[in-house]
């Protein structure tokens, strides 16, 4: 927006004996010379900025809840720019004022920095959680992946993660998980390629860097991803949902392994016939009553709810809403939006229109809340794909539904990345962030 409009409709108009209209078209003229425009986010040209040289396409990735760093008792968050960034940099953004607490930057050029980003345990024993940082290889490059582990508090580098001999794509996707090993510190789950074939998961422990056990792909499947789930097999350390695509059936696989060594629970054919497995495998509500938090997976719009101790099939919604995609969008649980005591959720939608969107879905029935579609265009930047980073973080409004970030993909092409914070509660947009000049970020509101 470049303040009010100042060009009169070229259509005639009937005279105006009053002069009122002449009146109101002189004070709109007069307003628009003084009230404040608003800025456009900035756009360098190639090379303009030594620190983003190619624009700041990827600025928005690596969304991430790392909880509380700063002491003020609300969870903090990350965004990092992979690829636009010059060093590639992630930057650590306080919870309640929205302002840059630090940054992490890493001069490797033959490895992603900032694409995967979890919070991770206390591992050094000062009382705060630790950032866990995936450091998958260039898709051109054959250096071995990483996975490096920064203190909260400091963030001073405490441990670097190589990978195994042979394995590739390692630090594809991070995961912190509870203590394994019961030494009282956090570990970490790392997962590498689909088609990898000496592992696709891999539990380290954050505190020594000893690898503990790895977690195969069975046969006749393509990996996708795994997720940290409840403890279901009751031995006291949660264990993890490995998901996968069955390809002879073209339906995906969901596996329960333990998370103390990685042995095979249970596994079930969710019979979804999709090519794409769709989401993570998220803890739920205590459904069936057997004391264990249960599953809940979706695949193109389907939503099943499973029992975390075989995997029956306890209920399924159809979302027709939520337009079916083979590509990855994100899911967040913002608490209980429609007063039915159940946690619903916001899924992104990356593939509806050009410019994507995100879904409200009731975690009870499927049914779909309320609908969020991006603007093609925000200020002078345009939006490609968004919802495929979808992140909750704290209850901003206080009305007892958590906000979340999203995000657009301009990787491709479009404008400058942009983040945005929206109420869980209804979708609204709340703030901004942009990136600006050298390595800054700015927070703006949504007008600004």
């Amino acid at each position: 927006m470049k303040g009010l409009p100042t060009a009169i409709p070229d259509r005639a108009e009937p005279p105006d004996s009053s002069g009122v209209g002449t009146r109101v078209i002189r004070l709109a003229l007069l307003l628009a010379t003084f009230l404040p425009q608003q800025p456009p986010v900035p756009d360098p040209g190639w090379g303009e900025d030594p620190h983003g040289p190619h624009g700041y396409r990827t600025f928005g990735l690596g969304l991430a809840n790392l909880g509380d760093l700063n002491g003020d008792r609300l969870d903090d968050f990350s965004i990092s720019d992979p690829e636009g960034s010059v060093p590639a940099t992630i930057w650590i953004v306080s919870g309640r004022n929205g302002q840059v607490i630090d940054s992490l930057c890493s001069d490797d050029d033959a490895r992603e920095f900032g694409r995967s980003i979890a919070a991770l345990p206390d591992v050094d024993g000062d009382g705060v959680g630790e950032i866990l940082v995936g450091l998958a290889p260039q898709w051109d490059e054959s250096a071995p992946g990483r996975a490096a582990i920064y203190s909260g508090r400091t963030r001073v580098l405490l441990r670097m993660l190589d990978a195994p001999a042979g394995v590739c794509g390692f630090g594809t996707r991070v995961a912190g998980l509870c203590d394994v090993d019961g030494d009282g510190a956090g570990d970490v789950l790392v997962t590498g390629l689909e088609d990898c074939t000496d592992g696709f998961g891999f539990v380290y422990s954050g505190q020594t860097g000893r690898l503990l056990f790895r977690i195969q792909t069975p046969a006749g499947v393509q990996a996708r991803r795994i997720d940290p789930v409840g403890d279901v097999d009751a031995d006291g350390i949660a264990d993890l949902a490995f998901l996968g695509l069955i390809l002879r059936a073209q339906s995906p696989l969901l596996r329960l392994v333990s998370g103390f060594d990685g042995h095979l629970i249970c596994e079930v054919d969710t019979e979804i016939m999709s090519r794409g497995v769709g989401l993570r495998t998220l803890p739920i509500e205590d459904l069936d009553g057997d004391g264990l938090r249960d599953l809940l997976f979706c695949s193109r719009g389907v939503l099943q709810a499973r029992s975390a101790l075989d995997l029956r099939l306890l209920r399924s919604f159809d979302t027709p809403d939520l337009r079916p995609t083979d590509g990855v969008r994100g899911v967040a649980r913002v608490g209980d939006i429609d007063g039915d005591r159940v946690q619903d959720l916001v899924i992104g939608n990356p593939d509806r229109g050009l410019s994507g969107g995100l879904d409200a879905v009731s975690g009870a029935t499927g049914k779909v809340l309320w609908k969020l579609d991006a603007p093609c265009t925000w200020r002078n930047s345009d939006l490609y794909s968004s919802g495929k980073e979808v992140v909750a973080i704290r209850d901003l409004d206080h009305d007892g539904v958590r906000e979340f970030l999203w995000s657009p993909d301009n990787s491709d092409g479009g404008g400058p990345g942009l983040v945005f914070v929206s109420s869980g509660k209804d979708g609204h947009l709340m703030r901004v962030f942009m990136r600006g000049p050298g390595l800054s970020v700015v927070c703006v509101g949504p007008k600004g």
